[in-house]
């Protein structure tokens, strides 16, 4: 019978994921607030979109190295405590000022960065304090909490807007990035790191030959470059339709964008049942694209709130059953002690096309309307789904995750 209890020692790891998560959802919805209301543009909520992209395409994978060299609860600490004064003096600057929107775009830059460094060391913190049979199940209570964030943070955002304003948001996520680095003091170390072993690899290229010698792998990477681009046209998209087509006011706002952390908790568990009992996971994260592609679309052709409610609910239990399946399928593959530098060079890679598909969104909805941008991304999404069953080393990714073939790197 597989394993379904965690032990307690990542109860305060999970607790400080999730409060950090609602804080970056509430820091999130605050932002979009302050650039719709300041700019009435799809495109330049686009491109700001884009501008908080970049830390983590330029620090995920010397993160990542940087994981595996040195004591990832220490490197964890730090920049998360960096990130608690970044939010506290944006906070500030807000309250006693007005702040134009790029000046707080490049708040919003450096509190991304520090969160791009800590990211690499938390998923193999968190795998290590744990058994490999219990993945599935650390990784469904880390996409409940995570979503659970998604269902709360947008709720509580839109309200303290609507409430004390935007400074009072950003306050918000300051105390809950303090709070999250208070859990993650009380987590125990790492019982594993590849500290010794990153010594003599040859830095975060570790990362790409462990990708090379997997091509079902790097594929499946490169695919999510692509759909991440695509999926762009809901996060720039949809803010300027519920603002200016559907007139919704920010409380709203939020509470509809809780759908999707709803719908994801439910995809989280049953994204788990599939790693227990099914013996297949691709069939399952592609079935998840094509679903999530849909909800796009419909997002798109949405006449009111409840349409686009119902929408976000489908769209995260899609996401969620994906995540899961894929995250586990990854973290069995992937070795301790490379694991800081593959999943981060993987992250690197699969959110390549970020910045250009914020622009993108934006674009199309300057020059062919929101709903028809939602429409396109959507269509592109299930397509490149639909190519991607086609793939042999993709389909055969099922056959052996337990022991991946790998070359020793000198």
């Amino acid at each position: 019978m597989p394993k379904s209890s965690l032990p307690r020692q990542v109860v305060p790891f999970l607790i400080s994921q999730t409060l950090d998560a609602t804080g970056r959802q509430v820091f999130l919805l605050a932002m979009i607030w302050l650039v719709t209301g300041v700019t009435h543009s799809a495109g330049r909520l686009g491109v700001f979109f884009a501008l908080i992209e970049l830390p983590y395409l330029a620090l995920l994978i010397p993160a990542g190295t940087w994981a595996d060299r040195t004591d990832r609860k220490r490197l964890a600490l730090r920049f998360t405590a960096i990130r608690v004064l970044v939010l506290a003096c944006l906070a500030l600057g807000l309250r006693l000022a007005h702040v134009p929107w790029l000046l707080v775009a490049g708040f919003a830059v450096v509190q991304e960065a520090t969160t791009a460094i800590v990211v690499p060391s938390l998923s193999p913190w968190m795998m290590s304090l744990v058994d490999a049979d219990l993945f599935g199940v650390l990784n469904a209570w880390g996409q409940t909490g995570s979503q659970a964030a998604t269902v709360l943070g947008p709720a509580v955002g839109g309200f303290l807007v609507s409430l004390v304003g935007i400074p009072g948001a950003v306050g918000f996520a300051a105390v809950m990035a303090l709070t999250a680095l208070v859990g993650r003091t009380l987590t125990p170390r790492p019982r594993t790191s590849g500290e010794a072993h990153a010594r003599r690899e040859r830095g975060f290229w570790a990362g790409w030959r462990f990708l090379s010698q997997q091509r079902g792998m790097l594929y499946m990477v490169l695919f999510f470059s692509l759909t991440n681009g695509l999926n762009n046209v809901e996060a720039v998209l949809v803010p300027v339709l519920s603002r200016s087509l559907l007139h919704l006011p920010a409380w709203q706002f939020g509470a509809l964008a809780t759908g999707f952390g709803g719908g994801a908790i439910a995809g989280a568990w049953l994204g788990v049942r599939v790693d227990q009992h099914a013996r297949r996971r691709i069939p399952s994260i592609l079935a998840s694209m094509i679903v999530f592609g849909l909800t796009i679309v419909a997002m798109g052709a949405a006449p009111n709130v409840l349409w686009l409610a119902a929408a976000y609910v489908v769209a995260g239990v899609a996401f969620a059953t994906g995540e899961v399946a894929s995250s586990t399928l990854w973290q069995r593959m992937i070795p301790d002690d490379r694991r800081g530098r593959v999943l981060s060079t993987m992250s690197t890679l699969a959110r390549a096309v970020n910045p250009l598909g914020f622009i993108l969104a934006g674009w199309l909805g300057v020059v062919v309307g929101v709903r028809a941008g939602l429409f396109i991304g959507g269509a592109a999404i299930i397509l490149l789904t639909g190519l991607l069953t086609l793939v042999r080393a993709v389909r055969q990714l099922d056959s052996n995750p337990l022991q991946p073939r790998v070359d020793p790197v000198a």
